[in-house]
């Protein structure tokens, strides 16, 4: 009887530890998503930046470039 229960108790710990293995796992692929989204948005915003950046340098240039031009 006692042998028995050691095994159910066993049985019931290994399941728990798969359990959370496969918890881990999917946590570490969400993450992962998660990550590959954030970098994803600050390409864009980083592109954003420099279009802006880039357009208003062209424009300033346009308008005040003749005093810098000797």
């Amino acid at each position: 009887m006692v042998v028995k229960s050691k095994i159910e108790y066993l049985k019931r710990y290994g399941i728990q530890l798969v359990e959370e293995a496969i918890l881990i796992s999917v946590a570490l692929i969400v993450l992962s998503l998660v990550m590959g989204g954030v970098e994803s948005i600050l390409e864009k915003i980083s592109k954003l930046t420099m279009s802006l950046w880039d357009s208003i340098s062209k424009s300033i240039e346009d308008l005040f470039g003749f005093l810098w031009k000797w």
